[in-house]
């Protein structure tokens, strides 16, 4: 279900958590899948219109991180958000799966229902000076500021698919994957929007048959690179979108994954022929806000 070769990714159950069970007090029991948005009719039909706004912060661990101290850290930094105007905010982190990086720990990342939310969510969070209060409050913990020489990646996010009830938040973490690709020849990003709707919306359809309980769901990530800061150190080549792949576990993307290995070989083909793409990157990701200020 992944868009790269199924056999090349590897599979396999943490062996270290960074971030810690990061489970925030503002999160709503039984909601949809991280970052989802609900797909408009109009969107359904084929225009291309974002379904959220999201940035990647890469963020360097301190010498007084660790996941026990991150909790309070975290619980602190969703209090200021709370008292902030609700610009429906959303976070979450991500934490290299098997792998790490010379240039961060792991990702904060802020998803925002718009690019206007997020320009006034900024402001708030400014004039408030929320970011001092938090850096004494937590001295050498974490920092995830471009002022501190970390990059901040501004994308337009879009789907053609509404988050499946399936998904739950009950056990963190969850599967993530991003692939970084280009399109071939210069097509236009809206080939990649027919060749989902004609053949890879159907092939989820068929899985979601097969697969009882199946949680996949997926978003194609633009960048914004007015409000984006530095280069994804992740990325090796040009690229034109990220395709990003989310599964409720690691297990599900296992099983998932075969499911594409054995039923969606043609789709590959189709979609090898618009793109190229680099190999997939897998995090495990963790819920830090998902319900709006109370």
């Amino acid at each position: 279900m992944n868009l790269p070769s199924w056999k090349r990714l590897v599979i396999a159950l943490p062996l270290l958590v960074l971030w810690g069970c990061s489970q925030e007090t503002n999160t709503e029991k039984g909601a949809s899948a991280p970052e989802a948005a609900q797909v408009s009719g109009a969107e359904s039909e084929g225009t291309v219109t974002p379904t959220s706004y999201t940035e990647y912060l890469q963020c360097q661990f301190g010498q007084n991180y660790s996941p026990e101290a991150f909790q309070p850290f975290l619980a602190d930094w969703n209090q200021e958000i709370s008292q902030l105007p609700d610009r429906g905010l959303r976070a979450f982190g991500y934490m290299p799966r098997d792998w790490s990086s010379e240039a961060f720990d792991g990702i904060w990342v802020l998803r925002w229902p718009s690019i206007d939310d997020r320009n006034a969510g900024w402001k708030d969070y400014a004039d408030a000076g929320v970011q001092d209060r938090l850096r004494a409050a937590h001295p050498d913990l974490i920092e995830c500021a471009p002022e501190q020489g970390l990059g901040l990646f501004a994308f337009d996010t879009y789907s053609r698919r509404n988050a499946p009830d399936t998904w739950t938040q009950e056990s963190s973490p969850y599967a993530v994957t991003m692939q970084v690709c280009a399109m071939n020849d210069e097509r236009p990003l809206t080939d990649l929007r027919d060749f989902v709707t004609s053949s890879y919306l159907p092939y989820l359809d068929e899985a979601d048959a097969r697969l009882e309980g199946n949680t996949y769901w997926y978003q194609v990530a633009v960048m914004d690179e007015e409000n984006s800061i530095g280069r994804p150190s992740t990325a090796s080549m040009p690229f034109d979108f990220v395709w990003m792949n989310y599964w409720n576990s690691v297990e599900e993307e296992a099983t998932s994954m075969a499911d594409w290995g054995a039923n969606g070989s043609e789709i590959q083909s189709q979609f090898d022929e618009l793109t190229s793409c680099q190999e997939a990157i897998p995090y495990n990701g963790y819920y830090f806000r998902t319900a709006s200020n109370s």
